[in-house]
């Protein structure tokens, strides 16, 4: 018996073109001249710092807070994470921080845009990596529609990368995008991801470190529904943070979320409460800030050597930063739907742990 998924996806045409119509929406919509679709937003970031080429054990620095994913795909790269420091204003890496962690031995800096926040300083972080030769990936999971003087997030640096994975803006259980205005960059991120092919058998590169990064066109097809209603997506999440707003005026909660600019779109991830009792909103629990991370170390310690490294490059991590007071004194709320069923839950378990509210 012959499966039919039209049976049950009457607009389901072929794989092939499934997936050649959602990337090339992407690209429309990044305003990007290449879009690579892969398995998720980890794979992405591997795939993305795979394509730069750089030397094994170099450093790349990354903020200090963020999904541990960022720093263990650094390190599942034969790459070394460098913590900098963040901004207590708007969770990210700042031009100070990424200069004091900045050596001879950095080869990049992936900024996370965090919490639904499009990074204040991406500028001038950008021109600081040109200035020293050195590449600028966005990781943009939690970004998907920002963007600052007029420029998506994911198309300020050298590559994008974003996550399409179930708490995400646009979703299909898991996913990712890289984007990239680089013709040569753009060429080999494709070529990784696929077993080494670019366009077509002809086009094959078998000297990059290819394997198969894939998405495949069943979650093409359910992000592409997404992405055709993303308008009401964000008029849904917008919602619930005005909800989130009044609900923290009602119990007299105090907020830490950035203030809104002109010239910056932003769209929360997290509501950020600040000296909230703490309910560890901020997962997996122990990884945060990512310096004090156990899983990067256990990824590096089957090279010795780069793991003795990692250390000297990281020097002291027990001296307070702004990225732990961040994690002390403040709770990070996910506010898409799936994690309650409304915004009045999500706060009701502060009303059972803090009886002053």
């Amino acid at each position: 018996m012959t499966f039919n998924v039209k049976k049950y996806l009457p607009d389901f045409t072929s794989e092939e073109d499934v997936k050649k119509s959602f990337r090339n929406n992407l690209r429309d919509y990044f305003k990007c001249r290449h879009v690579s679709i892969v398995s998720n937003g980890t794979a992405a970031i591997e795939v993305a710092l795979k394509a730069l080429g750089l030397k094994r054990g170099t450093g790349v620095i990354v903020p200090d807070i963020s999904f541990i994913a960022t720093a263990t795909a650094v390190a599942n790269c034969g790459l070394l994470p460098v913590y900098a420091d963040v901004s207590e204003q708007y969770f990210g890496l700042t031009l100070e921080t990424v200069k004091a962690k900045y050596t001879e031995e950095i080869g990049a800096v992936v900024l996370v845009h965090f919490a639904g926040y499009i990074n204040r300083e991406i500028f001038e972080i950008k021109k600081f990596c040109e200035e020293k030769g050195i590449y600028l990936v966005e990781d943009c999971a939690q970004v998907f529609v920002c963007s600052i003087n007029g420029k998506k997030a994911g198309t300020i640096g050298d590559i994008g990368t974003f996550s399409l994975q179930t708490s995400k803006i646009v979703n299909c259980g898991e996913g990712g995008i890289i984007t990239t205005n680089s013709e040569e960059l753009g060429r080999k991120i494709e070529s990784i991801s696929n077993w080494g092919l670019y366009i077509s058998e002809e086009d094959r590169d078998l000297s990059l470190p290819s394997s198969n990064y894939r998405l495949s066109a069943y979650q093409c097809y359910f992000a592409q529904k997404q992405l055709d209603m993303l308008e009401e997506i964000i008029d849904e999440r917008l919602n619930r943070i005005s909800e989130f707003e009044e609900l923290c005026q009602k119990y007299s909660l105090e907020t830490a979320n950035p203030p809104k600019q002109p010239n910056i779109v932003d769209c929360p991830f997290f509501f950020v409460l600040k000296n909230a009792t703490k309910i560890h909103t901020l997962a997996p629990v122990g990884e945060y800030p990512m310096r004090n991370s156990v899983l990067v170390r256990s990824i590096l310690s089957f090279n010795p050597d780069l793991l003795e490294k990692y250390i000297r490059l990281n020097g002291d991590i027990h001296s307070e930063r702004a990225s732990d007071r961040l994690v002390k004194q403040n709770d990070f709320i996910n506010i898409h739907q799936s994690y309650a069923t409304s915004c009045e839950e999500m706060l009701e378990k502060y009303k059972q742990i803090e009886y002053a509210i």
